[in-house]
């Protein structure tokens, strides 16, 4: 590509060329920002941890390394159900990850003594017992 650009359009044309790849790009951002608030905002509340909490976190950041691969696999393959596909199911496992944490956590009583109903605190969380 870089061969083909001898002029200020060139680039724009190139940009133009690769805009899916650059909107895919901004929606994982978007999406692991998001996560990344999600995941904060659980650690703020935690009075302590341990290590079984430690390689939850390390299955979300591994979950969070796949990201690019996802997100490159499905800018290629765009019109791909399988690209898609590969692309929600990295989403759905950083979310169930996220949401094993939480429960873990719960169980295991590592909340702050003042986290409060927002949190689904140790009383208030009977589902992420049954299924966590």
């Amino acid at each position: 590509m870089a061969g083909a650009i001898h002029r200020e359009r060139d680039i724009w044309r190139a940009l133009v060329a690769i805009s899916p790849q650059i909107v895919m790009y901004l929606m994982s951002f978007l999406t692991l920002g998001i996560f990344w608030v999600g995941q904060q905002r659980q650690m703020n509340q935690l009075q302590s941890s341990d290590r079984h909490l430690t390689w939850i976190h390390m299955a979300v950041l591994f979950a969070v390394t796949l990201m690019p691969f996802s997100t490159k696999l499905l800018a290629e393959f765009i019109t791909y159900c399988t690209a898609l596909l590969a692309y929600w199911i990295n989403i759905v496992v950083l979310g169930v990850l996220l949401y094993a944490s939480w429960g873990y956590a719960v169980r295991a009583e590592l909340l702050k003594d003042d986290a409060g109903p927002l949190w689904y605190g140790k009383r208030d969380m009977p589902l992420a017992r049954r299924y966590v």
